[in-house]
């Protein structure tokens, strides 16, 4: 299963990411050892029936923040799309935000995708 850790430093959510493990105290163990601050761990109540419906893709959208032709700053963002978007449609949703996970921020002017079609 992949549990999502959410840290917290001084109340305020910073930084949250997925983690494989077998069990929700693995998860916990782990963000015990390793992490700083105030945690929590979300599991999922079940995995049966959850599946991705034929057709949508997942992608891997690359973010990037180039001045003077030389790329700044970069980051990843992985999620499923309907099955008429297109790499066009997710470029011009990105391009000119700004993406701030808590840690970095920056002007998104450049977005590189990758699909897989679900089958």
């Amino acid at each position: 299963m992949l549990a999502i850790i959410s840290q917290y430093f001084d109340n305020a959510p910073t930084k949250q990411f997925r983690l494989p493990v077998d069990t929700e105290a693995d998860a916990i163990s782990f963000a015990t050892a390793v992490c700083d601050g105030q945690f929590q761990v979300f599991t999922p109540a079940s995995t049966a029936g959850v599946k991705i419906p034929l057709g949508y893709s997942i992608i891997t959208a690359i973010c990037q923040n180039v001045v003077s032709g030389a790329v700044v700053n970069k980051a990843y963002l992985n999620f499923i799309v309907k099955p008429t978007a297109s790499e066009s449609d997710i470029q011009t949703a990105l391009v000119g935000k700004t993406f701030n996970d808590g840690v970095t921020s920056f002007l998104i002017d450049r977005v590189g995708v990758s699909f897989k079609k679900v089958a």
